[in-house]
């Protein structure tokens, strides 16, 4: 299995900022530098100097007025940026970076300590409040990623109403409370209108807590349907998938250590399917703080794209307000695609975008085929996650109204047959010339009424054929070996594989028109593919040197049961 081992370092300083003295008006923030150097992985390493290594740099604009009898309003409104560019951080995902906004937080609250407090906006879902808080992750979800890199979970909510109870006036800032009982319910209005989907973007969620300063432990939820402009500025607004996360965590301070464990899941109706957990420990001495995390995301889907995390971090504490720091980070992969963090800094789950529906970037997604059902008019899309040996498949369905999802095989019926006579494992050929011929045992297929039709390599000494095979599977017989005239070459050929093919019919027999590398069509009868016979086909075209069809459409009707439809 390959092992994929990122690896990243990072050293800065952390500078937050302090409220003015007796006032009910704050003004609070972080400045946040570092030098950080990669190395490993599927993208660019090297060195480079970044805002918010250890905590995002930001500014806090927030108020508390005390109104008698307990109550007290509040408001926060927090905009993020980058020191090395002095442009504001996007938020929401797919928004560029550019003039500074309130993205991170946007609220106004009202309420009491004995009653609990209502804040309506832009905020901190209950979800996070549980699983990014100090209490359950060392690393608070920054440095290099803390469970933010093995989590599945949404920090904010646009269009957010939330009561929380054993918070503070502040209660869209915190997180859970160490002591004490916490209780948070958040409503995430949809914000939508004609004729996007009601519930674009909707987004529920709450979690309770409990601790008393030595041992805490919290449970939180969070659900969002499909996306809205609010979650994605790249997105589609649609309400589907429905994504549901939770984590349950708990931690315990020893005299040397706190000590933390928590879970955490993710599921959607299509593509989202993860069990993740950690383990981590908070270190004090003196002015020194040591911080550990160690995880694993288990990906359940047919994509497998498993991996694990291990996190450690020094900081040195210059005074209540000054920090340098340094930490590492090791990540490895059982496939070929990299690392790919599962929380949504903006505050949403995956888009529908091809790149972020597969969970990860668009260069390492290689779509094979593309076949059209005639009935229903969708269309399906063989999809590599990944590149090289290890990439995983997977079937992607876009919807008539546009729409991707990925299809779940798990509970698709299927029917498995075994080549008898597929070529041996190994490189041949020298130079430009060198080859696979396993790799190319099938080169294209297609249904025609009850039988699969398969073109590719055999071990056989007429090494090109095809296959006519009987559908439901019993057994596979060997393939029929296929001799052709090569126009450029002034010769027959039968070790060339046919790279895509069509059914049609002339009168009303069935052929097949068969593509090579270089160049030539060629007609088969489909009636003479059977096990072990040796035919010639009819060279009918010659396209020219490096001229190679991809693939081929019939226009009209295809022969009945065909796969290959009309073009539309």
């Amino acid at each position: 299995m390959k092992r994929l081992l990122p690896v990243a370092l990072f050293v800065g300083t952390l500078v937050p900022g302090a409220g003015f003295a007796q006032s009910q008006v704050m003004l609070e923030g972080v400045l946040d530098g570092g030098i950080r150097h990669d190395s490993g992985g599927t993208g660019p390493g090297g060195v480079t100097m970044g805002s918010g290594q250890r905590l995002p740099s930001r500014l806090t604009f927030s108020g508390i007025e005390d109104m008698g009898g307990g109550l007290k309003a509040s408001f926060v409104l927090e905009t993020g940026f980058l020191i090395d560019t002095g442009q504001g951080t996007a938020n929401p995902a797919g928004a560029a970076n550019g003039p500074l906004t309130f993205g991170r937080t946007s609220a106004v609250g009202i309420g009491s300590d004995d009653w609990g407090y209502v804040s309506l906006g832009r905020q901190y879902t209950p979800l996070w409040a549980v699983s990014a808080g100090g209490v359950n992750d060392p690393f608070g979800a920054s440095w290099l990623g803390g469970i933010g890199t093995i989590y599945n979970a949404t920090p904010r909510a646009s269009n957010s109403v939330v009561y929380s109870y054993g918070y503070s006036a502040r209660t869209m800032l915190l997180p859970a409370p160490r002591k004490g009982l916490g209780v948070a319910v958040m409503y995430g209005s949809p914000d939508t209108f004609a004729p996007a989907p009601s519930r674009a973007g909707q987004q529920l969620g709450f979690n309770v807590s409990y601790g008393d300063g030595t041992w805490w432990a919290g449970y939180g939820f969070h659900q969002t349907r499909g996306s809205n402009t609010d979650i994605s500025a790249a997105a589609p607004v649609t309400d589907q998938p429905r994504l549901r996360q939770q984590t349950l965590a708990a931690s315990y301070e020893f005299s040397f250590a706190r000590l933390h464990l928590g879970l955490n899941s993710a599921k959607n109706d299509t593509t989202v399917d993860r069990r993740n957990w950690h383990v981590g420990a908070n270190i004090p001495f003196g002015v020194h703080v040591v911080k550990l995390v160690y995880g694993r995301a288990n990906d359940r889907t047919a994509a497998n794209a498993d991996f694990t995390s291990f996190q450690v971090g020094y900081e040195y504490n210059l005074s209540k307000r000054s920090s340098l720091y340094a930490g590492a980070t090791l990540d490895s992969t059982n496939s070929s695609i990299g690392i790919v963090p599962f929380s949504n800094q903006a505050g949403g789950p995956f888009t529908m975008l091809p790149s972020n529906l597969l969970g990860t970037s668009a260069d390492q997604i290689l779509i094979n085929d593309l076949a059209v059902n005639p009935l229903s008019h969708q269309a399906y899309l063989a999809v590599s996650r990944g590149r090289g040996p290890e990439a995983a498949p997977v079937l992607i369905r876009v919807k008539t109204d546009g729409q991707l999802e990925a299809v779940d095989l798990d509970k698709v019926k299927f029917s498995r047959g075994e080549l008898p006579d597929a070529p041996i494992e190994g490189v041949v050929g020298q130079g430009n010339r060198q080859s696979n011929p396993r790799q190319e045992s099938i080169t294209d297929i297609a249904f025609l009424e009850d039988r699969v039709l398969i073109a590719g390599l055999s071990n056989e000494e007429f090494s090109s054929t095809l296959r006519a095979v009987p559908f439901p599977f019993k057994t596979v017989a060997n393939g029929t070996s296929v001799e052709i005239y090569h126009g450029s070459h002034g010769r027959f050929e039968t070790r060339a594989p046919v790279r895509t093919f069509v059914p049609f019919k002339v009168g009303n027999e069935a052929q097949l028109l068969a593509a090579y590398t270089c160049t030539p069509l060629v007609q088969f009868p489909i009636k003479q593919l059977e096990p072990g016979a040796k035919i010639k086909g009819k060279t009918i075209a010659e396209l020219g040197n490096r001229n190679r069809p991809l693939d081929m459409v019939a226009i009209g009707t295809p022969p009945p049961g065909s796969t290959h439809c009309p073009a539309r």
